[in-house]
């Protein structure tokens, strides 16, 4: 069971980061563009936007296919009774914002967010989607009004200057369209007065101070979130909306480069006074982009990236929260002064469109110049213009050669992208002609660049093309083979009458998603690993018009929103011969369910899960079947909310058996369904009937509440994060993004009080960490149902040492943490993080904020656990990481003289036969010699990668696939490789 669920962690994982990557790389938009007079742009049609016309020539009409289609009426969805008004309904929140003696708050700024994992002070520049956000201010008696937000689960956050923001989860708005959020009480903030400074100089102005998380917990740093203070014209700041305990501000200054300061404060309303953050001193490099027309300039930034971060194709994107990327503006004469860079540094110099302007990512376009590195401080930096990587082309028909002007787009190298305005995919092309701009001629790892055609009554085509970087390549003709047409009419089963808008698929070789991991909305076009599939909508006369799939066999698969699913699993298409079907498509059982708390009250707002189980998979695991995963983004997926009643109504569900339970909080917007068969879940079912009516009552189970206070040597301890660890659930407490989240974890505020919600009784592992703390403390406790209350008072105790070379020589910078001994030298996994090439995995061990060695090579753990066994690890690039003996401390004692030797290091390169193309792969090597020295894992997307840090000696290697259908067979392949310090080895690895 750990196993798999570990192997579902990582591929989960590593699908994130592919798709993530895939999202924050696409260009903020595409456009045709003209060329000429046959290259006109033409806006495309409504009545188009659909339709498989073929130009000129066309295949036989629809109708030819299907008697009396013309004839029909559309049905008006409105009078299946079903729930698009309701569903669509907006809601209204309302609440009122208070000091902590509950005085009225007047001005301040409340933001309410739905269930995804972005923090609500992001923002965002759309509501649409992923990560929507609505945002209103309190009024003169605190309350305040907000209209917009849809139902199910949200956050409402509320910040003021002179008080500490804060936010609320798991809140859920029911379909009715109400939810009053009563008060939201903000403490009073810690003060931060102070000024910036350049060291050896004076002040320094507009510096923007930015708070982050001082557990370093957050993947976004202080990306997208606005900045706390801005210095004045002497330097001077105020900082007064941070909560007591540990802080850390970034400091970004527009000629000095970025530094973080960090510090701490023991209760709110303490005022720190007296700062100095002091930045270094910053060089410029300046220069001029050549080669380029006035009106190519218009638009565009100029980037200095630092070389040994940029990453490995021509994009100008940046990491998320990196800090040492600097930016521009390019003058009208093409002249460009880059600031705040570091003396020495190396950076890398390129200008792009500045798409970035907005989006809270800091991600800009293809770069549209040559990359030249350069040094802080250089100057005339001549930066070649090489223009914008395009392909144009026209799509024919290959018999008459005449144009094609209705098909889909889909463009990329790994990962494709359907060819979009605003948005909307383009089907209409006057002429047959397409251009495409703003394209990466050097993929790298990604593949060659590809262009994918769709037509109705014409063969896929995809075609492989050379690009050259700031060319357009013209002139290329595609040509289609003519297929016979697959025509579906779709028709409301009860009264015969057409369907408007129903999504008709095609699919053969697979289901087209052997993970069962559903993403978007239906009636996304394209295939998948496991087979092609085609995509069409119904017409007004209920008909879609696909290509066939000639001589083959196919899966059709019929869909609409108000209606159940029709599917043939084994259609057999003709070769050479047009092929008409009726689909008619019923509504369906309504089932509505009640959802009562423990107490037997209505939940308004719950969110109530379904699932039909799998026969087979019953079979192999018993009633419900096996474990299944969902992951959905921006929908909800098999789930409704409650309404002000209690009663959540599921609407044209399948005729036959459906499983109904209430759902965690945690899955809306953004979230993970994890369905366990055998029973393991409180699942009830009903027999669902076509236009059945059926009612279902879930009672919820008694849950538990834990609220106390954290101390330490009996000083309240502000700031520690708080996570309920079950022992029996692998995914109990996941950190996404490195912060826990959901049911059973929390934060102490500035008095050192926590309260915990939403837990199920029973015995779990209370995890204590702090920023403050070397370690993480963890106590069992046993929660039953009701409130339970619990304090904690944490002993502090020191470990110190020095960390040297093999020559003795102190080591400076290196990394020290201490965890506990016992679990061996794989701690549990909590979360991950990537190295900056992308490759290398990490988890979190038991250290919090680890301690990094001064000039003479000394360190000091603060907070170590007492009573336990523990061991402290040093690392440093270039070195092989070192682990001092086993050993406790005692409360209140200073423990020095633990003393580490670091040595240099080995790199073992690899390469991965047999690995299927476009799969990931996870590396992992174990040091032979001694078991104690922690295993190494490396996650490659190309099926090549390095291991760095090893420990001279013996290391056994071995490559897993982790392949889209589930983990691949254990590993029965291994390599031994001997690692040399300082040098590197090469090793090819087989799956």
């Amino acid at each position: 069971m750990q196993k798999s669920s570990s192997y579902i962690l990582f591929s989960l994982i590593a699908l994130i980061l592919g798709a993530g990557g895939y999202f924050l790389s696409l260009p903020a938009s595409q456009t045709t563009v003209n060329l000429g007079p046959s290259f006109e742009e033409t806006a495309e049609s409504e009545d188009s936007r659909y339709s498989g016309t073929m130009g000129t020539e066309s295949a036989p009409a629809p109708d030819d296919l299907i008697a009396g289609a013309a004839d029909r009426t559309s049905v008006n969805v409105a009078d299946l009774g079903a729930s698009a008004s309701e569903q669509s309904k907006v809601g209204m929140i309302s609440g009122r914002v208070v000091d902590a003696g509950g005085a009225p708050l007047a001005g301040a700024r409340v933001i309410i967010g739905g269930g995804d994992p972005l923090p609500l002070m992001v923002e965002m520049d759309s509501n649409r989607g992923f990560g929507r956000r609505w945002s209103t201010v309190s009024s003169a008696d605190g309350t305040f009004e907000l209209k917009g937000p849809e139902p199910g689960e949200l956050r409402v956050g509320a910040s003021l200057a002179g008080f500490v923001p804060t936010e609320r989860e798991s809140l859920a708005l029911p379909t009715d369209g109400m939810l009053d959020v009563g008060d939201i009480p903000l403490e009073i903030s810690v003060v931060l007065e102070g000024r910036v400074i350049v060291e050896g100089g004076g002040g320094v102005a507009g510096a923007e101070l930015f708070a982050r998380d001082p557990g370093g917990n957050s993947w976004f740093g202080s990306t997208g979130t606005p900045a706390v203070a801005i210095s004045n014209e002497a330097g001077f700041f105020r900082v007064d909306s941070l909560s007591a305990g540990p802080w850390e501000i970034e400091v970004k200054s527009a000629e000095q480069p970025n530094r973080i300061f960090k510090g701490r404060s023991e209760q709110p309303g303490e005022i720190q006074s007296g700062l100095q953050f002091s930045l270094e001193p910053g060089m410029r490099i300046s220069g001029y982009v050549s080669g380029a027309l006035a009106a190519e300039l218009d638009g565009l930034e100029i980037s200095a990236q630092s070389s040994s971060n940029r990453s490995s194709n021509r994009s100008s994107m940046r990491r998320m929260g990196q800090s040492d990327a600097r930016t521009a503006t390019i003058q009208p004469n093409g002249s460009f002064v880059i600031g705040g860079c570091k003396p020495e540094q190396k950076y890398t110099i390129s200008a792009s469109r500045s798409n970035s302007i907005g989006n809270p990512w800091g991600r800009g376009g293809q770069a549209v110049t040559e990359r030249i590195d350069a040094i802080a401080g250089a100057t005339g930096v001549e930066v070649p213009w090489i223009g914008s990587t395009g392909l144009a082309f026209q799509v024919v028909d290959a018999v008459t050669g005449l144009p094609i002007e209705n098909f889909y787009v889909n463009y990329g190298s790994r990962w494709m992208q359907p060819f979009e305005i605003d948005g909307e995919p383009v089907i209409f092309h006057k002429d047959g002609r397409v251009q495409l701009s703003e394209l990466d001629a050097n993929p790298g790892r990604g593949g060659d660049f590809k262009v994918a055609i769709e037509a109705a009554g014409y063969g896929s085509l995809e075609k492989e093309f050379e690009l050259s970087e700031g060319e357009l390549l013209a002139g290329n003709v595609l040509s289609l083979e003519r297929v016979a047409l697959l025509s579906v009419i779709v028709l409301d089963d009860a009264t015969g009458a057409p369907i408007e808008g129903a999504s008709v698929s095609i699919s053969v070789g697979g289901d087209g998603n052997p993970t069962g991991m559903v993403f978007g909305r239906m009636g996304n076009r394209g295939g998948g690993a496991a087979g092609e599939r085609r995509v069409a909508k119904s017409e007004a006369d209920g008909v879609a018009s696909l290509s066939s799939f000639e001589g083959q066999v196919g899966k059709l698969v019929v869909e609409h929103e108000m209606y159940t699913t029709w599917t043939v699993e084994a259609l057999t298409m003709p070769a050479g011969a047009p092929l008409g079907i009726e689909a008619r498509l019923g509504v369906g059982g309504k089932v509505m369910v009640t959802a009562l708390d423990a107490t037997g009250s209505p939940i308004a707002g719950a969110r109530v899960e379904t699932r039909q189980p799998d026969p087979e998979a019953a079979e192999n695991n018993g009633p419900g079947g096996g474990r299944a995963m969902r992951m959905f983004m921006g929908g909800d997926g098999g789930a409704a909310v409650a309404n002000a009643d209690g009663v959540a109504t599921f609407r044209n569900l399948e005729p036959g058996w459906h499983e109904f339970h209430l759902a965690e909080s945690g899955g809306g917007a953004f979230g993970m369904v994890f369905s366990e068969g055998g029973g393991a879940d409180p699942w009830d079912g009903v027999d669902v009937i076509e236009r059945g009516e059926h009612e279902l009552v879930l009672r919820q189970e008694p849950v538990a509440t834990l609220g106390g206070r954290v101390t330490e040597n009996g000083s309240n301890l502000a700031g520690a994060e708080l996570a309920l660890i079950d022992g029996s659930n692998p995914m109990s407490g996941f950190r996404f993004g490195g912060s826990a989240s959901g049911p059973g974890t929390g934060k102490t505020d500035g008095r050192g009080n926590f309260s915990l919600s939403e837990i199920a009784p029973g015995s779990y592992t209370l995890e204590i960490s702090h920023p403050g703390r070397a370690m993480k403390s963890m106590i069992d406790i046993d929660l039953a149902a009701g409130e339970n209350s619990f304090d904690v008072n944490l002993s502090l105790a020191i470990v110190e040492g020095r960390v040297r070379d093999s020559e003795g020589t102190p080591v400076s910078g290196v990394k020290v943490l201490i965890r506990r001994a016992e679990g061996g030298s794989n701690p549990r996994v909590r979360g991950f993080m990537m190295t900056s090439n992308g490759e290398s995995f990490a988890v979190d061990t038991d250290g919090a904020d680890p301690s990094v060695t001064d000039a003479d090579g000394r360190y000091s753990l603060r907070g170590v656990e007492t009573g336990v066994k523990v061991v402290v690890s040093a690392s440093v690039q270039g070195m092989s990481p070192a682990q001092s003996d086993i050993f406790k401390v005692s409360e209140g004692e200073t423990k020095s003289g633990t003393d580490l030797v670091v040595e240099p290091a080995g790199t073992v390169s690899f390469a991965i036969e047999g690995l299927p193309e476009n799969t990931p792969a996870l590396v992992n090597a174990v040091f032979v010699d001694d078991e104690s020295v922690e295993a190494k894992t490396s996650f490659s997307r190309t099926g090549e990668g390095t291991l760095q840090g090893l420990k001279p000696g013996l290391w056994r290697l071995s490559a897993r696939a982790m392949s889209q259908g589930g983990p691949a067979e254990d590993v029965d392949k291994t390599v031994d490789v001997l690692v040399h310090p300082g040098q590197e080895s090469e090793v090819v690895l087989e799956i």
